[in-house]
């Protein structure tokens, strides 16, 4: 496992080195400890101009992480500014982009009453009410934004329980958008006369929950090495690893597994 650790900390590197060299914008408003990751994200969308950004902190795992979610208002040419909403999660380590809602989700203005929830946000937005004036929204609408799209509904029994949302998240390191960030998996040496499986955990420690198992000869992607735990993304056909910013995987089947039933067969 030694050279995939080397080989996923040469992608770090590179990509630190070319966020260095960026230029520093002005944004109003921009604040907090997901400021750096929020203002590359910018540079990243090419968005210039008077920019605002609305940012608020809140626990989205129930395990007093420090996540974010932004609001950035951006010109485009128009009689108004368009609205980027970005959710980050708390590695501990930095800020990841973990999903980016559309404006089918959220939309409007002035976001307040920000909670959040394990696996979940809510904001309340200004918004046109029938009558009103592009320029003056008088209306009010509460969003409510799932850090997991896929999670299941709110009170059911996996949604209470964390449902399938890693505590820790899997992330994928970004590079120059050519060099793969994952590597090649298969899980081998499991005994069929015990458990029989390879549990898929919310974090890289027993004492994480159990998110699935894992039998011999399963295919994974391997996106970052922890001591003798890997983060992963299983059982989902196409899986990309070439994105060009870090970010949190957009895949479901998503969590960690002890290397010690795990062989890299590619990279």
């Amino acid at each position: 496992m030694r050279g995939i650790a080397t080989f996923f900390i040469a992608i770090v590197a590179a990509a630190l080195a070319g966020a260095a060299g960026a230029a520093a914008q002005t944004i109003e408003g921009l604040k907090g400890a997901a400021a750096a990751a929020i203002r590359a994200e910018v540079r990243r969308n090419g968005f210039d101009g008077p920019i605002t950004a609305h940012v608020f902190y809140g626990d989205l795992t129930g395990t007093g992480t420090r996540d974010a979610i932004s609001f950035v208002y951006y010109p485009t040419g128009g009689n108004s500014d368009a609205l980027a909403t970005w959710i980050w999660r708390d590695t501990g380590a930095g800020y990841v982009l973990a999903r980016e809602p559309s404006i089918q989700e959220v939309h409007g203005l002035d976001p307040r009453a920000v909670r959040f929830s394990p696996g979940r946000i809510s904001v309340t937005m200004t918004v046109p009410r029938p009558g009103d004036p592009r320029c003056c929204p008088t209306g009010k609408r509460t969003f409510s934004l799932r850090l997991d799209p896929a999670a299941a509904p709110p009170g059911s029994k996996s949604s209470r329980a964390g449902g399938r949302v890693p505590d820790v998240p899997v992330i994928e390191s970004g590079s120059d958008g050519q060099m793969a960030t994952c590597v090649i998996g298969v899980v081998r040496g499991l005994n069929p006369r015990g458990d029989g499986f390879l549990s898929v955990r919310s974090g890289p420690g027993t004492q994480y929950r159990k998110l699935g198992e894992l039998y011999n000869d399963e295919i994974v992607e391997v996106f970052e090495v922890r001591g003798d735990w890997a983060a992963i993304v299983y059982r989902t056909p196409g899986v990309t690893c070439v994105s060009r910013i870090t970010r949190e995987v957009p895949y479901e089947n998503r969590g960690w597994v002890h290397t010690g039933w795990l062989e890299i067969i590619a990279d």
